[in-house]
């Protein structure tokens, strides 16, 4: 590692002198030194007073007392120096892995091209940070309904496969192995994964899609999540939201023994059962054989017990049954006789009920006699008859009715007021005397003319003269009457 001291960090401007070479157009040149001094300046420009949190990798304790080391988050590095003075002040060493936030400046390293923070404070990020994170991230699934326990699954009583997820190089997949062994051998799926580190989640997703998308006849009945003991910064991984969504979505049982028996995680909380240590998920998943026996055989002794009670109990019963026989003789005496009684109403309600139906059919052939159905029908075949001629002289009469109707309209029109209201006018003398022809007026003589609508008085002026038309005789014919 290059040091870096306050000393060196200043550059001079002793740097070699490079001839200016001619260039066509307005492009700008510089030396190496000038970009360099140009690329510092303009970072610890912008970021002058800054706080970087990130995870303390490779450090290095110089002889000098500086410290150099790298910060380190999921997706980049930057490189960091702590003074003498500062690292001196810390009262411990800055030790890999170790979660801290760092105040300084950023600037630019020439020697090597690179930027830097010049650390000018440094403190660990303290757990309480990370419980305060992983508190709200649990109320924030468990309101999801993600640590429900109706939701979580029970584990099958005696699996034929068992499916382990945990670390290849652990002692914890032995233990698991070598417990099933102990107890009953059972067909282990082994999926190894990073237990810690930044790409131990991702790993342990993927391994239990990958359990559960396996065929019916090769997937496990249930699986062991498990790992060792551990930091509580070892342990960050089963505390992601992604696992915890990935153990809830699971069609297979999940056995989770994460640490120790005083850790606690998300994905505690989210697993079917939680056990205290892997070996303890493997004494959940099989019973030992002997216990297997023996619950056999405790299972086998308390039903033949239940047995033993239930036939008892029916034989008591049988035997009260059998006692209360000897009295069914005495029982059925009383029931005969009521049943005598019954027999003995019905009859009598029988009887009485044929009498009352006789009689109401004598009365009813009675009532049918007396109506004499064939005088009724006689009689209105005689009406019908009388109907039938009224009809045929209504259809004889029809036309003369008809022609009757004519007359009486062409009468009607030829009444009084039709002819008044034709135009025409009745001429009378005051004393009511109808005036039909002209001869008979004189002069000065008032007459009454008689309208449709009224009548206005008239006075005859001069000598009225009447022409006399002298008309050949018709020969009189008798007139016929309207009812000849």
């Amino acid at each position: 590692m290059i040091e870096n001291t306050p000393e060196t960090a200043e550059t001079t401007g002793a740097a070699e002198t490079i001839e200016t070479i001619e260039t066509a157009g307005n492009i700008a040149q510089y030396t190496v030194t000038e970009i360099s001094a140009a690329v510092r300046a303009q970072l610890e420009h912008d970021f002058s007073h800054i706080i970087v949190l990130g995870e303390v990798s490779k450090p290095h304790h110089a002889a000098s007392g500086h410290v150099y080391f790298t910060l380190k988050d999921h997706n980049a590095i930057l490189h960091a120096v702590c003074w003498k003075s500062l690292a001196s002040r810390l009262g411990k060493k800055i030790k890999d892995g170790e979660s801290v936030a760092c105040t300084g400046r950023l600037t630019a390293y020439a020697g090597q091209s690179r930027y830097q923070l010049i650390i000018e404070d440094l403190r660990p990020v303290g757990r309480g940070q990370l419980l305060a994170q992983i508190e709200e991230r649990r109320k924030k699934l468990a309101a999801e309904g993600l640590f429900d326990e109706t939701r979580k699954k029970n584990l099958p009583i005696l699996p034929a496969r068992i499916g382990v997820i945990t670390s290849p190089t652990g002692a914890v997949r032995h233990d698991i192995q070598r417990r099933l062994n102990e107890r009953t051998p059972r067909s282990l799926v082994l999926a190894p994964v990073a237990v810690q580190g930044t790409n131990a989640e991702a790993e342990i997703i993927a391994a239990l899609e990958q359990m559960n998308a396996l065929p019916a006849h090769e997937r496990p009945e249930v699986i062991i999540l498990a790992r060792g003991g551990g930091s509580f910064e070892d342990l960050m991984p089963f505390n992601g939201e992604a696992l915890v969504r990935a153990i809830a979505a699971s069609e297979i049982p999940i056995i989770a023994a994460i640490g120790h028996e005083t850790d606690t995680t998300l994905a505690d909380l989210a697993a079917d059962i939680r056990a205290p240590t892997p070996t303890a998920a493997a004494d959940d998943v099989v019973p030992l054989r002997h216990e297997q026996i023996q619950r056999l055989a405790a299972l086998m002794h308390e039903g033949l017990e239940r047995l033993y009670r239930r036939l008892t109990a029916q034989r008591q019963q049988i035997q009260a049954l059998i006692r209360g026989l000897a009295g069914i003789p005495r029982l059925l005496e009383g029931a005969r006789q009521r049943l005598d009684e019954y027999d003995q109403r019905r009859r009598s309600l029988q009887r009485n009920q044929f009498e009352r139906r006789t009689n109401r059919l004598t009365e009813l052939q009675l009532r049918l006699g007396r109506q004499q159905p064939q005088e009724k029908i006689l009689r209105r075949r005689t009406h019908f008859d009388t109907l039938r001629t009224r009809l045929r002289g209504e259809m004889i009469l029809a036309p003369r009715r008809q022609y009757l109707r004519g007359q009486a309209r062409l009468l009607d029109g030829l009444s009084f007021p039709q002819t008044l209201a034709r135009g025409f006018a009745l001429v009378q003398t005051t004393d009511g005397h109808t005036i039909t022809q002209a001869a008979a007026t004189s002069a000065g003589q008032i007459l009454r003319l008689h309208f449709n609508d009224g009548t206005v008085p008239v006075h005859v002026q001069g000598e009225t003269q009447a022409r006399k038309k002298t008309k050949k005789a018709l020969p009189t014919k008798k007139q016929n009457t309207l009812f000849s």
